[in-house]
C-alpha cells in the first residue's frame, strides 16, 4: 500500500521487506539457490504489482509527492 500511495519506491519496499533476511545473511552467510532466488522472486512480484497499478491508472487516484505517476518514479533502478 505504501507503494500505491507513493510513500516509498519499489526498491525501498524490497529493501524493507528483506531486512531480517539480510541480517541473517550477514550473520550466517548466503545460501545460494535459496536467498538469491527468494530475493529475485520477491522483486519480480513487487515490480509486477506496481507496474500493474501504474498501467491501469490506479496510482493517479492517490496523492504523490511528484506531479507525475510515470514508471520512472516507481522504478528508479530502471533509469538508464
Amino acid at each position: 500500500m505504501a507503494i500505491q500511495h507513493g510513500h516509498i519506491t519499489v526498491d525501498e519496499a524490497l529493501a524493507a521487506s528483506r531486512l531480517e533476511e539480510n541480517v541473517q545473511q550477514k550473520n550466517w552467510g548466503l545460501v545460494e539457490g535459496s536467498h538469491d532466488v527468494t530475493e529475485a522472486d520477491l522483486g519480480m512480484r513487487l515490480f509486477g504489482a506496481a507496474l500493474y497499478l501504474d498501467l491501469t491508472g490506479a496510482l493517479r487516484y492517490f496523492k504523490r509527492s511528484a506531479p507525475s505517476t510515470r514508471s520512472h518514479l516507481l522504478f528508479p533502478s530502471l533509469l538508464f
